[in-house]
């Protein structure tokens, strides 16, 4: 019986990997490379002698599926700024990235368990081949993309840090606050809308239909101190325990299904005691809680986000079909568009905190049950479905276009809470918020934030 060959540094992998994998990774390598042609077996293997050199110096564990994909993207920033001081041609770089990328894909698939398994990899990093073309040194590239001026251009001059350790190091952390900001800000705010619509519920529960019989909506026997005049049944100065708040809710769910809809006074009433997400929230979902547990979902899973926007219940109204609850983890399934198949996913919590998906799930479908109930066929199937703006007055499936709009100002409401409430959610902060917003994050991106942390 031969030995198997030494494709990698084995220090390096134990440096870099758990012992399960660490300790048969040059197995493993031969058996997913023996059927390719000398010249590919000898790039794969090179790109990844190369990547588990860089995670070592760079000090990046890879202990989860999560850690490979952030490891490959840190590593590609690396691979395309040219800072390691090696001079290779665009083709070079790109067939490296493409080989490396490759391989992976092959170590992670869950037949193979090479490495901890991840749903797809980043993509490859865009490369302009002129920006590498015909370059002396090294200092004239920005990250493979930008040309630093010269004495032919008035392009406005940037500085890199060249220290790639340091480099890397800050690129990783970013990586890892923008998500854990998003994901913590996310887990905040649907707790809020949580209770939001358990209070309406205990509500609606002890103020029955008949408190509304008057069509003008005037307390029947209490006044204004001072003025004589009927007090409204949501005004702010209700005593002996009634409370405008609560009843302007009753009122919404008994006399318009849970719909935010004109009534008399209704511009001052609703917009009395609080904004109009927090309102709709009492009914349903508002874009901001919906954003909220998509980020939760997306962060948990790796579900690409279009996939889950398109995820269905079954005809009883269960999630059964794209969902189920395990010990220690969970299995999700959904169809990919550019796979063209439907992604089945086994997955363990990496801790015992990070098992907020099933709670973001089981939301989505209790929060939308009112509205959910006014619909018949498929579109009651829709997972996300909402008091319609565009339909006014109506439930209807969540508009691509709310939920693009919806991840910023999720971010910026949850600003505003930490503005007025510093301990609102531990451990971010209002500059953590700023950082974030300042790379133009989108749902979009966050959706790839688990593959490829696109957000920085």
């Amino acid at each position: 019986m031969t030995d198997t060959p030494r494709y990698v540094n084995e220090l390096h992998c134990h440096t870099v990997l758990p012992h399960s994998y660490a300790s048969k990774m040059n197995k493993t390598i031969e058996g997913v490379i023996h059927k390719f042609s000398y010249a590919t077996k000898r790039r794969r293997i090179k790109a990844m002698q190369n990547f588990l050199s860089f995670c070592a110096e760079a000090h990046i564990n890879i202990k989860c599926g999560t850690d490979v994909q952030m490891a490959f993207s840190a590593w590609q920033e690396f691979h395309f700024s040219g800072i390691d001081g090696q001079n290779k041609s665009a083709s070079t770089i790109i067939s490296d990235a493409s080989a490396l990328r490759s391989l992976l894909l092959q170590l992670t698939h869950k037949s193979v368990e090479g490495l901890p398994s991840v749903n797809g990899m980043p993509e490859l990093l865009r490369l302009s081949s002129a920006v590498f073309s015909h370059i002396d040194s090294n200092k004239s590239k920005f990250l493979g993309c930008v040309n630093f001026a010269s004495e032919s251009t008035n392009s406005l001059t940037l500085e890199l840090e060249t220290d790639h350790n340091t480099f890397i190091e800050n690129l990783v952390t970013s990586m890892r606050k923008h998500r854990d900001v998003i994901y913590r800000v996310s887990i905040q705010y649907l707790k809020d809308a949580r209770g939001r619509h358990e209070f309406a519920q205990e509500v609606v529960a002890k103020i029955g239909r008949d408190r509304f019989e008057s069509s003008d909506l005037q307390h029947p026997t209490q006044t204004g101190k001072g003025t004589g005049q009927q007090l409204s049944l949501f005004s702010i100065h209700l005593a002996d325990g009634e409370c405008g708040y609560s009843n302007l809710i009753a009122y919404l769910y008994h006399c318009h299904d849970g719909l935010i809809k004109d009534f008399t006074g209704s511009n001052n009433h609703l917009s009395r005691f609080t904004d109009m997400y927090e309102l709709r929230e009492h009914f349903g979902i508002s874009t901001l809680s919906a954003v909220a547990a998509c980020n939760i979902i997306i962060t948990e899973s790796g579900i690409n986000v279009d996939s889950l926007r398109r995820l269905t219940l079954t005809a009883q109204g269960s999630m059964s079909s794209f969902f189920e609850s395990k010990p220690n983890g969970f299995i999700i399934r959904y169809h990919k568009p550019r796979a063209r198949k439907i992604i089945n996913r086994s997955l363990k919590h990496q801790n015992s905190d990070d098992n907020y998906i099933k709670v973001a799930f089981d939301y989505l479908v209790d929060a939308t049950s009112l509205h959910r109930s006014k619909l018949i066929g498929k579109p009651a199937q829709t997972l996300f479905i909402s008091d319609s703006i565009i339909e006014h007055g109506a439930p209807s499936a969540m508009s691509d276009l709310a939920f693009k709009g919806g991840f910023l100002r999720l971010l910026k409401k949850a600003r505003e809470l930490i503005t007025a409430n510093p301990n609102w959610c531990e451990g971010v902060t209002v500059e953590c918020i700023n950082e974030v917003l300042a790379h133009n994050p989108s749902a979009k991106k966050n959706s790839c934030n688990r593959r490829d942390f696109a957000l920085v």
